[in-house]
């Protein structure tokens, strides 16, 4: 299993959205959702960008790993 979106939960978390209020912004299940967020697929470059793009951030920053004090707060 990889984790090529580490932060994809913690980013949709933090702006409230549930797992299918995600899903319905950018055109995919909600299913496709939790396998991206339990790193058991990974998204294709294109949804990077819509997931990015629904969570106000850069794509990069779907794949940064937080930091150990983020991790723990």
């Amino acid at each position: 299993m990889s984790d090529s979106v580490p932060s994809l939960k913690r980013l949709r978390e933090s702006k409230g959205l549930t797992q299918k209020a995600l899903a319905d912004a950018v055109g995919l299940s909600e299913h496709a959702i939790y396998l991206f967020e339990s790193g058991r697929t990974d998204p294709s470059l294109d949804t990077l960008k819509r997931l990015a793009q629904a969570l106000g951030v850069q794509p990069g920053a779907l794949l940064d790993e937080p930091s150990p004090a983020e991790g723990a707060a």
